[in-house]
């Protein structure tokens, strides 16, 4: 309380020297403090990019670029709960791990009732597309979710903070979630859209999103397998360093999850044939 009366007493007698100087030097004076405070801002971007580079040049290379991960997840969690109120299936479980809590909903529907009659407008081959669309939003959040367990968890370690990834290489994995995001909010635009625009075409628009998600998830999983599993450090039970990595639990879940996903992807194809003779 004292400090806080002091400071605002000091402040108030800095506004009255400043109104008893002459008008230049009352100008001279303001582009002072003003300089002063500009050079405070730029000594604090620089301070913080200096700790930027340091994090980059000593951190793990993998970990530093999951670094904004957690907040295009939490995009993607939105863009599944607008999905499934287009689909109006409360049955469906949203949230995958438990742990980590409900996904909040901040879509712009007011209430239940406003996104359910939109809902019902839509023809049963319109919401059964819609539906089969879910579990590829779905295992696309379950993807990155599980490769932050994996760089979060305590045993994890790299023979080296770097691997050999180019610069093209690590920005591609780096940006990789975003790619996703985009392409699954343009998967959820298509659907939303199925009945309502007549200038698009569904199905072509669909099969295209198929494509290049299926295409930017090969490429992540493909950099994954080829840069990061392999230097990661073996454990002690595992006493064959080339064995364990063929064998690589993370390899391994990757390769299972992708027969999910080329799976989830074929149903929406099929599901998106059905729509298109119904129309």
């Amino acid at each position: 309380m004292i400090i806080t009366g002091k400071i605002s007493k000091s402040s108030e007698l800095e506004d009255c020297f400043l109104l008893e100087l002459s008008p230049r030097r009352y100008r001279r004076q303001l582009r002072r403090s003003d300089f002063r405070a500009r050079v405070t801002q730029h000594t604090v971007i620089v301070k913080e990019s200096i700790e930027r580079m340091n994090d980059w040049l000593t951190g793990n290379e993998f970990q530093v670029i999951q670094e904004n991960w957690g907040v295009t997840i939490n995009q993607i969690d939105k863009i599944l709960v607008r999905l499934t109120k287009l689909v109006k299936s409360p049955e469906i479980d949203l949230d995958d791990d438990k742990e980590e809590g409900k996904v909040e909903d901040d879509s712009d529907y007011d209430s239940e009732d406003e996104w359910r009659s939109e809902a019902e407008s839509l023809s049963e081959p319109a919401i059964e597309l819609a539906r089969s669309a879910i579990p590829i939003i779905k295992l696309s959040r379950l993807f990155f979710k599980k490769l932050l367990r994996v760089s979060r968890n305590g045993n994890f370690q790299m023979e080296s903070s770097f691997t050999e990834m180019s610069s093209t290489q690590l920005d591609r994995l780096a940006c990789s979630i975003n790619y996703i995001r985009n392409s699954n909010d343009d998967l959820y635009e298509i659907l939303d859209e199925a009945e309502t625009n007549d200038d698009r075409d569904t199905i072509t628009d669909l099969g295209k999103t198929l494509s290049d998600l299926i295409h930017l998830f090969d490429s992540t999983i493909l950099l994954l397998i080829v840069y990061v599993i392999p230097s990661m450090i073996t454990l002690p039970q595992h006493p064959h360093p080339l064995t364990f990595q063929s064998n690589h639990p993370l390899k391994t879940w990757l390769l299972t999850w992708n027969n999910m996903f080329l799976s989830a992807t074929k149903k929406c194809e099929q599901a998106g044939l059905v729509f298109q003779l119904s129309d």
